[in-house]
């Protein structure tokens, strides 16, 4: 059967049955559900929003970029 949950149905969420790759459907109009078969089973649900992966990229570059402004702002000045 499908097991419901509760919270917003939305493309970026991710799910896997047993290990496996499972497709996320909307349910009841803005909840998502997965088939699962009868018997015990371990469902997991993971979200990784479409932008994510370059807001951390240009989160990281920044944090690099101000450690290195940093770093040469302390630099000894010689005479």
């Amino acid at each position: 059967g499908f097991v419901v949950l509760t919270d917003s149905w939305d493309p970026d969420w991710r799910a896997s049955v047993d290990g496996r790759s499972a497709p996320i459907l909307p349910a009841n109009g803005y909840q998502r559900a997965v088939w699962v078969e009868p018997g015990e089973a371990r469902v997991e649900m993971s979200y990784w929003p479409e932008g994510l992966s370059l807001g951390l990229a240009g989160s990281a570059l920044s944090g690099f970029g101000l450690l290195l402004w940093a770093g040469l702002g302390r630099r000894p000045h010689t005479s």
